[in-house]
């Protein structure tokens, strides 16, 4: 498990303090409460103390500790911004998408392995499993009728309709059967 996990973007400056208005891939603002440090590597050896935190429409306006201008915020445009997992606290049955990104899929009620989850996709309505499967990705939403349990690294057990994760097999000998009726 990485120790330094991605939660955000430098996108611009912001005003005239030095503030730098992030994207963030977090849950949200909240998390931000219980970060005093950010890290611009996933080692944690360059990192920035927090001074102050706030949303600003849909991004979140950071002031950090000895950046004081525009001109000191804009030498980190583009830069990822990375917090120490131990600072981000979780509930109970919550993991961190990096932990889930190589998990195995597996069919809850048959235990048949579909692939492993190769991304999760912020979707308006809801979360989308990205499953590399040997057929190619597919699209699983990321609700409870369709995942019925986490277990990283053992496993993400889910319950697909009928279909989700079956290959149409189209072969010559198909192709040329009669279809029933035809005469």
């Amino acid at each position: 498990m990485k120790q330094y996990l991605e939660i955000a973007r430098v996108i611009n400056t912001h005003g005239i303090h030095g503030d730098m208005k992030l994207e963030l891939w977090c849950d949200g603002p909240q998390t931000f409460k219980h970060i005093d440090t950010l890290y611009f590597d996933e080692n944690g050896t360059h990192s920035i103390q927090v001074k102050e935190a706030r949303m600003h429409g849909k991004f979140l306006l950071l002031r950090a500790k000895g950046i004081d201008t525009p001109e000191e915020a804009a030498k980190y445009k583009e830069q990822i911004l990375y917090a120490n997992r131990d600072d981000i606290p979780l509930k109970d049955g919550d993991f961190f998408i990096a932990d889930l990104i190589g998990t195995p899929v597996i069919d809850a009620d048959t235990g048949i392995t579909y692939g492993v989850l190769s991304d999760v996709i912020d979707n308006p309505a809801n979360d989308l499993y990205a499953v590399e499967t040997k057929q190619g990705t597919v699209y699983l939403p990321a609700v409870k009728p369709f995942i019925i349990r986490l277990d990283p690294p053992t496993g993400i057990y889910v319950r697909p309709i009928p279909g989700m994760f079956t290959e149409a097999v189209w072969n010559d000998e198909k192709a040329n059967t009669p279809s029933e009726g035809a005469e």
